[in-house]
């Protein structure tokens, strides 16, 4: 999959702006123990926490967005990723492994991202706190997913969905778009099939169906 390099500047803007805030905490604590402002074994617990998220943030986007995401990895370490990036904040993450779906079957190449860039996608319709469910199911002709974003205000903005439209430009992307072009470039390579729509004021639906190969 080839992707505009406006589109790369954007994506890596937006992973330098998801770890700037563990980073920083991290740095804060250990200046505050050298300036003598905070108990250290206070201020380590407080630098170990945010080391861990930033740890769990990096491992995430390397196979959302690098090229860790290229290789087979299993549906357990996809969720497994997944998880790590909700163990703070106010959206929670269900995710189980059922309806006969092999925890340890490969999700096959590009699959793993995909399947990472929908849950952040849902993620991001969740502004004011909720739960992101995420179903999966093998079927005859591909791989079902369905994920619902459930919390006050669920919803993707107009601007987004529209990035995920074929033949929008890259130069009309901004840092609040891009991410809805990715999915949408990400699933386009795949043969894989797109779907969102609004359950309820409270709900939005995305679904995908990645066919065999």
């Amino acid at each position: 999959m080839q992707i505009d390099e406006r589109v790369s500047q954007l994506l890596c803007s937006r992973i330098c702006h998801e770890l700037a805030g563990p980073v920083g905490a991290m740095s804060a604590g250990l200046e505050a123990i050298g300036d003598g402002l905070t108990d250290p074994a206070q201020g380590l617990e407080l630098a170990r926490k945010a080391a861990d998220q930033a740890t769990r943030r990096l491992k995430f986007y390397r196979v959302a967005f690098g090229r860790g995401g290229l290789g087979a990895v299993t549906l357990a370490e996809v969720r497994d990723l997944a998880l790590g990036l909700f163990t703070e904040g106010p959206i929670t993450l269900e995710w189980p492994l059922e309806n006969g779906v092999n925890a340890g079957e490969e999700a096959g190449a590009g699959s793993g991202r995909l399947l990472l860039n929908l849950v952040l996608l849902a993620r991001e319709a969740l502004p004011k706190g909720g739960t992101v469910r995420v179903k999966l199911a093998a079927y005859a002709e591909g791989s079902g997913v369905v994920l619902t974003a459930a919390g006050r205000g669920a919803s993707l903005k107009a601007d987004v969905r529209d990035a995920m439209a074929n033949g929008v430009a890259a130069d009309a992307l901004t840092p609040q778009t891009v991410h809805g072009h990715y999915v949408a470039a990400i699933a386009g390579a795949l043969g894989a099939g797109l779907d969102v729509s609004s359950v309820s004021a409270d709900e939005l639906r995305i679904a995908a169906l990645l066919p065999n190969r």
